[in-house]
């Protein structure tokens, strides 16, 4: 749950500063303080152009914690890929092969695009990854 919020509450950070003109409201961040430590939460942050608007800490938690948020970073990968995309560095349906070079000699992997990748296209997964990496190994959620 704790990842789940990180998660959100970057990608709420990341919403409300898309516009250098958009004003984070400390009453919005003290709210969703609230929220995240009424769910167990330790640590919220919230940063505008480059500055820190709104710090808080609970249940433990300081700037100096770190904490294992496994498949938390799905979304953080996900919102660094389309800000690539956006930037011109990348297109979704380019091929993951072009990147990781060791996947072109193999006539499965080469054909796995950035977004498959990025969606976890269980399907296409399936049919183009070696059995070294079953789907199983890409998890569940």
């Amino acid at each position: 749950m704790t990842a789940r919020f990180v998660a959100l509450s970057i990608l709420a950070s990341l919403a409300t500063s898309i516009s250098s003109f958009a004003d984070i409201q400390p009453g919005n961040c003290a709210r969703a303080a609230s929220y995240s430590e009424s769910k167990r939460g330790f640590s919220i942050l919230v940063m505008q152009n480059g500055r820190t608007v709104f710090e808080h800490y609970a249940n433990g938690g300081s700037a100096d914690s770190r904490c294992k948020i496994f498949s938390g970073t799905k979304s953080f990968w996900g919102i660094a890929a389309l800000c690539a995309v956006r930037d011109g560095l990348i297109k979704l349906d380019d091929r993951v092969a072009d990147t990781i070079t060791e996947w072109k000699a193999d006539p499965r992997r080469s054909q796995i695009t950035i977004r498959q990748l990025l969606l976890r296209d269980r399907r296409s997964l399936t049919a183009r990854v070696t059995s070294k990496f079953s789907p199983r190994s890409y998890g569940e959620n």
